[in-house]
This record gives structure tokens, C-alpha cells and sequence, in this order.
């Protein structure tokens, strides 16, 4: 049985995302993790690199790494796949958007076009489109559209989020 006590935070989340604008244009590859809101132009990018200390509380992320982290963690390093750690990449993500977004007493929940920046073989699999789905998600969007290939422009990012235009993966 479902009831109607989580739609409070749906709600919340909506509000948030109106406030935030947006889309944002996501490009993660293993070098780079870059943000752009494609209405205001705003971009942040950052080393997808976080500093951890004994007990995995993020002390840097990017570089230069915080000189007392015991632990470097690169979740997008993984030669096979994509992401090589969850919680470490939805750390990361969610790091862009409140640098992009600014701190303030609302976290922003925005519409995201996620690409996967890199050549895999084989492409995408529905287990990491998935997975790169719920990271984002798991960072703060309202919303998530996928995309795998070419680069976009900003009007085919805000066609895909408006409906207008089919996500390619």
C-alpha cells in the first residue's frame, strides 16, 4: 500500500526545481566532471576526484586534494565501465550543482540531460544508464534525461528536457 506521506518532498523538490532554473547539460567522462545551465549560461567543472579522511568523510573534492586525506577516490576511473563508485560520483554531481547553483537555503533540483563523455564498447548498458540515472537523481535532480554520443547544443538540451526531442542512449 502507497500513501500520500512522500508527496510532500515530491512537492518540495518541484518548488526547488522551479527556483533553480535550468536544464543543467551534464558531461561526466573520467577526466572531468562539467555542469551547465543552458539558460544562463553558468558552468562549473571539477576533477571528479574527492579527498577522503579514515572514516570516508569528504575533506576536498577536486584538486588539489586536501594534503590530510588518507584516501583518494576517483569514482569515474574504471576501465571497463563508467562508474567505479555510486556514492562517490553522486557526491561529486551533487558538489557541481550547489557550486553552479550557489549555497543559499535551497538546494537545487534541477532538469538534467546527463552524457556519459567517453567511448565505451558497446555503449551504454541499461544497468549504468540506470545506475547514471539514480546518481543523479541521488544528487539532487528532479528530473533525469540521458544521452550517449555526439555533443549537444544547448537547444537540443533544452528540447530533450522539454519533451521536444528523444534522449539518445
Amino acid at each position: 500500500s502507497h500513501n500520500n506521506s512522500g508527496s510532500f518532498p515530491v512537492i518540495l523538490k518541484f518548488v526547488r526545481g522551479l527556483l533553480t532554473g535550468g536544464p543543467y547539460y551534464l558531461r561526466i567522462n573520467r577526466e572531468r566532471v562539467s555542469v551547465r545551465n543552458v539558460s544562463t549560461g553558468d558552468a562549473f567543472e571539477v576533477t571528479p576526484k574527492l579527498g577522503l579522511d579514515t572514516s570516508n568523510t569528504v575533506l576536498s573534492v577536486g584538486d588539489p586534494v586536501d594534503p590530510s586525506a588518507v584516501r583518494v577516490l576517483m569514482p569515474f576511473q574504471h576501465p571497463r565501465i563508467l562508474i567505479e563508485d555510486f556514492t562517490g560520483g553522486e557526491r561529486i554531481i551533487q558538489y557541481a550543482f550547489l557550486k553552479l547553483f550557489g549555497t543559499g537555503a535551497i538546494r537545487p533540483s534541477p532538469i538534467v540531460l546527463v552524457h556519459p563523455d567517453l567511448v565505451l564498447d558497446g555503449g551504454l548498458t541499461q544497468i549504468e544508464a540506470r545506475a547514471l540515472r539514480e546518481m543523479v537523481e541521488g544528487a539532487g535532480a528532479r528530473r533525469v534525461y540521458l544521452h550517449y554520443g555526439r555533443p549537444l547544443t544547448d537547444k537540443e538540451v533544452r528540447d530533450v528536457s522539454t519533451g521536444n526531442l528523444e534522449a539518445q542512449y
